[in-house]
């Protein structure tokens, strides 16, 4: 049966005829074909071949369904597509999750954002409104000065404003250095633009190790002041780690609200013309450029995000996510290179004590683990 029924789905051809005509054929010519359909005085059939008869209509199953099914259905089909745009377009449903700024990626905001969507048939909706989960988020990640989602029509939106950092160290460009390894580490990657390489791939380093030199003689065992150049390079190697995080078991620091207030100052020759109002006790301020005419008229947008001041209590399990975060936080900071990645983090030991955890980890990821030696 299972064959049988295969190869009646598999007939090339639709054909459509009055009962009469069908039966007449069917007496005069062997006939093979499977009934679909049989209404008031008219007879729906599948045939293998074509029917070389005037009084049959026959079409190949495209044409047949695009005549007979999505024609007649096409004001339904219209309006179900215009309701799935319209859908679409309101935010109802989520296409896709994106960060605002692509330089501040982080895994785990990502897949918190991403848990907070069911699916619903083919597609997925939130399961909370954004605000809420914005709220969320700037618990879990209290080290970003803002941290919140937009929905812009069909796609989630994840805004990250990191905290002002100092930037980080720059190589003295006037200085011969080389370049060694800051870590034992497996090298899985090397960018250098200027020095000559020690390395290569797969070697296994050690700490203090030379990676690159900036001694331009070196491989014929010479050397020369003049001949000494800034070493210029990423090396990545493979680490792990053992890091130790402490966590207070209660603790107070600054939250965001989720209120900004976006103020457009006017300014003459570096001084603002009015007064900038002061719109909640304690902010934090992002400064975007509008308009700037050869540093005589400036508009500058200020936004203010209110900051609160909250209390946080841990328990073991709350202290050992915060310190992952930690972790991924101190690692964004410090990275140079889209090469570096966080490949695992295991927890090893947890140590309670009066006002604290400490919590151990084996963390493994690839780093830039080059740092500059200058030539004394």
């Amino acid at each position: 049966m299972g064959k049988l029924k295969n190869l009646s789905l598999n007939k090339k051809y639709i054909n459509k005829c009055s009962k009469e005509v069908f039966l007449s054929y069917l007496a005069t010519n062997q006939l093979d074909c499977k009934v679909k359909k049989i209404e008031k005085n008219e007879i729906i059939f599948l045939t293998n071949s074509k029917i070389m008869n005037e009084e049959v209509e026959t079409y190949n199953r495209l044409k047949y369904h695009f005549k007979y099914t999505f024609l007649k259905h096409i004001t339904g089909i219209i309006m179900i597509s215009l309701c799935v745009i319209v859908l679409l377009i309101s935010g109802n449903f989520i296409r896709e999750i994106k960060f605002k700024n692509n330089s501040f990626y982080n895994e785990l905001v990502y897949q918190d954002v991403k848990s907070h969507l069911v699916k619903k048939g083919p597609f997925y909706v939130l399961n909370d409104t954004p605000n809420n989960i914005s709220q969320e988020l700037r618990q879990k990640y209290p080290h970003y000065a803002w941290i919140g989602i937009t929905v812009n029509y069909s796609d989630i939106i994840i805004d990250i404003e990191p905290q002002d950092v100092p930037e980080k160290n720059v190589v003295d460009s006037n200085k011969p250095c080389d370049l060694v390894s800051k870590y034992d580490a497996v090298i899985t990657g090397i960018i250098v633009k200027k020095g000559v390489v020690m390395v290569m791939m797969n070697q296994s380093v050690k700490i203090g190790d030379l990676l690159v030199s900036g001694n331009l003689l070196i491989e014929n065992s010479g050397f020369d002041k003049n001949k000494l150049v800034t070493s210029d390079g990423i090396i990545i190697g493979k680490t792990l780690n053992l890091e130790k995080i402490k966590v207070l078991k209660k603790e107070e620091f600054l939250q965001y609200t989720g209120r900004v207030k976006d103020v457009k100052v006017l300014s003459l020759f570096g001084k603002s013309i009015g007064k900038n109002p002061v719109v909640f006790d304690s902010y934090y301020t992002k400064i975007t450029p509008l308009f700037n005419l050869f540093n005589i008229i400036k508009i500058v947008n200020i936004s203010y995000y209110e900051q609160a001041l909250i209390t946080s209590v841990y328990d073991k399990e709350q202290a050992i996510d915060f310190a992952e975060k930690e972790i991924y936080y101190e690692f964004e900071q410090k990275r140079v290179s889209d090469l570096e990645t966080i490949d695992d983090i295991k927890l090893l030991d947890i140590e309670e004590f009066d006002d604290y955890f400490e919590i151990s980890f084996i963390v493994t990821k690839h780093v830039n683990i080059a740092v500059t030696k200058y030539y004394e």
